[in-house]
């Protein structure tokens, strides 16, 4: 409650981490420097975003490939960037939406001509967990990652997403098989390119799971962007 109170306390004026005055999208000029020093620079595995020294294809993605076809991660998930997400998203910090929106938006130079998409859709949360947060995290993300790439929104009321119990509570054994069938598609996704949208992947499970249902409802092809990836190490 503390925390609550004191970004309740805060103004626009105020950068979340440090308090000082927000100059860089509602961030001091500081901690913004300090969060784009979090963006991925090593080799990774061009399918899920996991570092490799060759840049190639890791072993687990020949082993099982995931569902989707490629992820796009911008941030190593780790401090301040940790501290920021935490406050918004699960104490509502509706102000830092902006800051958020123009973080994710520093992939696109990684992507792929927006021509390659035809649609982005931002991960859904269960309605219980929607309550739980006061808003819709992800369709922000959604929403700034669609003006981006001047493509169409997909509506989170075409995705059903069951509750379940939080995956940040599970191991990753438990997280692959908790999702499981926990999605269903309520609209026309055939012969399209999705482009996910999350804040964070660590295991991958969600959009796994997510992009197995699109493709089954006839997506021809699912990619993946995250403001965070967690990794292994």
């Amino acid at each position: 409650m503390k925390i609550l109170n004191l970004i309740k306390n805060l103004s626009l004026a105020d950068c979340p981490l440090c308090h000082e005055t927000a100059e860089k999208n509602g961030l001091c000029r500081a901690c913004w420097a300090d969060i784009l020093t979090l963006q991925e620079t090593r080799p990774v595995c061009p399918v899920c975003a996991e570092p490799n020294a060759g840049g190639e294809v890791c072993g687990a993605c020949l082993k099982n490939p995931p569902q989707f076809d490629v992820l796009y991660a911008v941030f190593r998930y780790q401090q301040p960037l940790i501290t920021l997400l935490q406050h918004w998203k699960y104490h509502a910090a509706l102000p830092y939406s902006g800051t958020i929106a123009a973080l994710i938006k520093l992939v696109v130079p990684k992507l792929p001509p927006s021509s390659s998409f035809d649609s982005v859709l931002a991960v859904p949360p269960s309605s219980q967990r929607l309550i739980e947060h006061g808003f819709d995290h992800t369709a922000v993300l959604g929403k700034s990652m669609a003006q981006a790439l001047n493509i169409p929104l997909i509506s989170p009321k075409k995705i059903h997403r069951q509750h379940r119990v939080p995956q940040a509570s599970l191991n990753r054994k438990q997280r692959m098989s908790n999702l499981k069938n926990s999605f269903s598609v309520h609209g026309n996704v055939a012969d399209k390119h999705i482009l996910l949208i999350d804040d964070v992947a660590t295991t991958g499970s969600t959009l796994n799971e997510l992009s197995g249902c699109l493709k089954k409802n006839g997506a021809k092809a699912v990619s993946a962007v995250v403001l965070s990836r967690r990794y292994k190490d």
